[in-house]
């Protein structure tokens, strides 16, 4: 009797089945309702955020909702990055471009403008260069007639330009053509590349408008045209060097995203070289601001010597002569920084060491710093430390590199006995800050089933600040110790978080009344602000970044925490991570 085999098959029980079913129908709807509670404490945001006084406040609470909105309810979302940009540009309007503190007043919505302006261009296009428009910032004051700054306006344009190519490139063309007519800004570079790397055709006509622009600048006297033209010269095909980078792999070929071509290249050698060669011997015949930009391209043509030998052989022995007078002109120090540019930045570990022979002794030990950190960098620790033990003459540099240098390796080691290692290593860290801070690295770097080990570390790291937060150092290593909690034990992160919030709203209650006082103002008419408002913004931020992890474990534990804080501002600024925590999570799902 003879039994086949081939047409037998393995049948999944319907229970089986079903039961899987049901589980994915359970985790989809538990999705769904996640997802609805984000965009209903989005609505709640939204709604408190009106009661703010500061209009800085609202802008950014704002356009944040509206990126967050945006495939959900793009006709919700535009509408409120238009009446975003209004309010943002009311308040730029209202900035007196003579008053003193101008550069005070403006760094805040300016700012905000930039981080609106990448929101939008990544939305839509037409909707962020009107917003760009809109919003157009005053000219500053200029405090040195002699000195052309760079405008913020035009490399804002060009920014936008640049991000819009993948989807709209005739219009990003436009917008650079247009950028050029008003003046240069380095900010072109980049689009140029962008330009090379899809449309090429597009890229090289860029490129000979930019070269006719060069030709109508003098260099030497206009910083931006100056980027603009070393930048281009560092697209050049490099001929391989004599000796290769430290962290370059034998055998393969220097990187070329692009060419321009040889006819470009020579013309601004060209530009370049004419430029710094008809600079007068000596910088004591220059301006403040002649001579750092002279500096400047003298010292960037001197690490492309390789490249110039290639496309302009003529002007080698005049362009060294002109690097070695000016370069005699400089203090020692500057001096030897310039000579030595190429070796730093393209060195071995040995070649620091060897330059370091050759310095002035006041800046010896940064090269042999550098020479170190090359050495870790490229995996010898064993030789780092040595270098350092033997030429770095300052103790306290050199007992402070050892240090980094253990917390590095402690923090790239994942092996067993890093438990050890660290309780070695801790009796000679000088604080109880910077004994914290080693500790939750070291976890932080620990993998998941690493649970024991990293308990440990982090219940000695609690250990040692306890229920300390009477000042920033101990509070900032409780929100760190908290932080690290996440991965191992949520519920005690919870728990540290809940204490973090107590205290915060304490430290707030009595900063309001210090505001003014203190050397850091944090309030406006009596508001905290949300950006850049000091030590106060910093740590709501770490808490709503650990909250913002915890919310998908308990998000109603996380919006009883929040809910603690006492003031809208600080509820707001500590809510809108978690939802944005949410909506992104949700939308990989």
């Amino acid at each position: 009797m003879s039994i086949s085999l081939a047409s037998s098959t393995v049948t999944v029980p319907p229970a089986f089945s079903q039961l899987q079913a049901d589980r994915g129908r359970a985790q989809r709807d538990k999705q769904r309702a996640l997802v609805r509670k984000a965009f209903s404490l989005l609505d709640e945001v939204l709604g408190e955020a009106q009661t703010l006084k500061l209009p800085e406040n609202r802008v950014r609470i704002q356009a944040i909702a509206a990126d967050l909105l945006w495939k959900r309810d793009p006709e919700r979302a535009r509408a409120l990055f238009v009446e975003a940009g209004q309010q943002l540009a009311e308040m730029m309007r209202s900035i007196d471009v003579n008053d003193p503190d101008f550069y005070g007043q403006i760094n805040i919505p300016a700012q905000l403008r930039q981080e609106m302006l990448f929101m939008i261009s990544q939305r839509d296009a037409i909707l962020a260069l009107e917003f760009l428009r809109t919003t157009r910032q005053p000219p500053p004051p200029q405090i040195d007639p002699s000195h052309k700054e760079a405008d913020p306006e035009l490399q804002l344009e060009l920014s936008l330009a640049a991000q819009i190519t993948d989807h709209d490139p005739a219009m990003a063309l436009r917008m650079a053509e247009e950028n050029l007519e008003k003046g240069l800004s380095s900010e072109i570079t980049n689009l140029l590349q962008r330009f090379m790397a899809q449309s090429p055709q597009a890229g090289m006509e860029l490129a000979h408008r930019l070269l006719r622009k060069l030709r109508s600048e003098k260099l030497t006297a206009n910083r931006e045209a100056a980027n603009v033209a070393l930048n281009l010269l560092q697209m050049m095909p490099r001929t391989t060097p004599d000796k290769p980078a430290a962290d370059q792999v034998p055998g393969e070929p220097e990187s070329q995203a692009f060419i321009l071509g040889e006819d470009v290249y020579r013309e601004v050698i060209d530009l370049v070289t004419t430029a710094v060669l008809h600079l007068p011997p000596s910088v004591t015949g220059l301006s403040f601001s002649e001579r750092d930009t002279a500096q400047y391209m003298l010292t960037s043509l001197q690490s492309m010597m390789t490249q110039i030998e290639k496309y302009a052989p003529a002007r080698v022995n005049a362009l060294r002569a002109k690097i070695t007078q000016f370069n005699n002109s400089l203090d020692p120090q500057t001096r030897a920084y310039n000579e030595n540019q190429e070796v730093m930045q393209t060195g071995t570990a040995d070649d620091l060491i060897e330059a370091a022979g050759r310095v002035p002794a006041e800046i010896r030990d940064q090269f042999y710093q550098q020479a170190a950190w090359k050495a870790a960098n490229s995996g010898d620790l064993v030789r780092a430390r040595q270098i350092a033990s033997d030429h770095i003459s300052n103790s306290y540099q050199r007992n402070s590199f050892l240090l980094d240098l253990e917390r590095t390796a402690l923090s790239n080691s994942a092996d067993q006995s890093k438990v050890e290692q660290v309780l070695q290593l801790l009796p000679r860290l000088r604080s109880v800050e910077e004994r914290v801070m080693t500790l939750t690295q070291v976890v932080m770097g620990q993998p998941a089933n690493n649970q024991r080990s990293a308990l440990e570390l982090l219940n000695l790291a609690h250990s040692l600040v306890g229920q300390r937060t009477d000042d920033s150092a101990h509070f900032n290593a409780q929100l760190q110790i908290a932080q690290a909690y996440i991965r191992f034990e949520p519920a005690r992160s919870f728990e540290l978080y809940e204490q973090a919030i107590d205290r915060l709203n304490e430290l707030v209650g009595a900063a309001v009344v210090m505001d003014g006082f203190s050397c850091q103002r944090q309030f406006k008419d009596g508001e905290l602000v949300l950006q850049g408002g000091g030590s106060l913004a910093g740590f709501l931020d770490q808490c709503a970044n650990g909250l913002s992890s915890l919310a998908q474990l308990d998000l109603e534990r996380v919006l009883a925490i929040t809910a603690r804080l006492q003031r809208s501002e600080t509820r707001l600024k500590a809510r809108l991570p978690i939802v944005q925590n949410l909506v992104s999570q949700l939308a990989l799902e």
